[in-house]
């Protein structure tokens, strides 16, 4: 085991993608601490269908899907332009310059 001294904690991430049917999503009963109830229906389908789901800081932000080398996310609420940099240059990083397209959207 490394000593103390020699291990570092990595920053959690700001924006986090979840495939539908995560562990995170179906491992809480009580998904308020990541999940707004407003936005429930929009994640969990009454024919058992799971969206992935983009978490940013944490909370459900939006859901989204990959069609080969663009990348559609549909937001729940604005994000400013600033955030949406920030989103794109981490779509960038996640997926390894592979998406050459980040489609956004308003869910609904």
């Amino acid at each position: 085991m490394p000593e103390k001294s020699d291990m570092t904690l990595n920053p959690t991430p700001k924006f986090l993608f979840l495939a539908g049917f995560d562990p995170l999503l179906l491992g809480y009963k009580d998904k308020e601490r990541f999940l707004k109830p407003e936005y429930h229906h929009f994640i969990f389908k009454k024919n058992g269908f799971i969206h992935s789901v983009l978490l940013y800081e944490g909370q459900t932000i939006g859901v989204w899907n990959r069609n080969i080398d663009e990348l559609n996310l549909q937001l729940f609420e604005v994000v400013s332009k600033n955030e949406k940099k920030l989103l794109i240059n981490e779509v960038h990083h996640i997926f390894r310059g592979k998406i050459k397209n980040v489609n956004f959207s308003k869910y609904g």
